[in-house]
């Protein structure tokens, strides 16, 4: 879809191409007698350049470049969301700091500088000796993380994306992805059967059976059902049960969008 379907052009003429304008959108090409315009895809911008009068695209995340003065500084600042463009410019005096939309400022008192980190580790800390450096993960997409000192062992917190899964035995907790779910032991002979997450904020989970494990598909998978074996499997949603044609069929495909 990002190139889209190819031309033949005439002698002489240009193939020229437009890329795609969002994520399921196509590009086109197409026959021009005269040099072909600059087109930008989604994720650049277009920078005109004055000296050369010609435009040319350049990363929405690195905005267009700039030539400063000697002695100026190139400064940046990065995109403030996902679809927003970097900006760059010319300073006399030392660039401020500028965080981009993953990440979070952190200050320093001893330095009194300003640095940038990555918003889930959160900002660092230097502890006293003998204290725990303890860590608390956002708790939801577009949170940060914490860092803290502390003079006891760190209690367990759980990404947005784990689960806290407690153990009886060793009385611990630990953290455990929540496509998975908590861990299981079963006795000897059992099976450990497993049941899918069915939605993205659900949890799997796991459980003990004397039995055979039933099938479970997750939210993007299709169950099949093979009436040959007589059994079933799990496909994934996009490629649809499999099938078995007679000599000499195709076997086709067709896709399903969502309406």
């Amino acid at each position: 879809m990002s190139t889209g379907c190819p031309v033949t052009c005439a002698a002489g003429e240009q193939v020229c191409h437009v890329p795609a304008t969002c994520d399921t959108c196509s590009g086109y090409s197409y026959c021009s007698s005269y040099s072909c315009p600059v087109y930008c895809s989604n994720d650049e911008v277009m920078c005109h350049d004055a000296t050369t009068m010609t435009d040319s695209c350049h990363p929405k995340s690195a905005g267009c470049p700039i030539t400063c003065s000697t002695g100026e500084h190139v400064c940046t600042t990065p995109p403030s969301c996902e679809t927003c463009d970097g900006y760059n410019w010319c300073s006399s005096h030392p660039c401020p700091v500028y965080c981009a939309a993953h990440e979070v400022m952190c200050h320093d008192p001893m330095t009194m500088t300003d640095s940038c980190h990555n918003k889930t580790a959160g900002c660092p800390v230097t502890c006293p000796a003998g204290d725990h450096v303890c860590h608390s993960p956002p708790p939801c997409e577009n949170c940060d993380g914490y860092n803290w000192c502390s003079s006891y062992a760190c209690p367990v917190y759980c990404a947005a994306d784990e689960v806290m899964c407690p153990d009886s035995t060793t009385m611990t907790d630990s953290c455990h992805p929540m496509s998975t779910g908590c861990p299981v032991t079963c006795a000897a002979g059992e099976q450990v059967c497993h049941v899918p997450a069915t939605c993205n904020t659900c949890s799997g989970y796991s459980y003990c059976s004397s039995y055979s494990c039933p099938v479970y598909c997750s939210s993007d998978e299709v169950m099949c059902h093979d009436a040959t074996t007589m059994t079933d499997s799990c496909h994934p949603k996009s490629a649809g049960c499999p099938i078995t044609c007679s000599t000499g069929e195709h076997v086709c495909n067709t896709i399903l969008r969502d309406l």
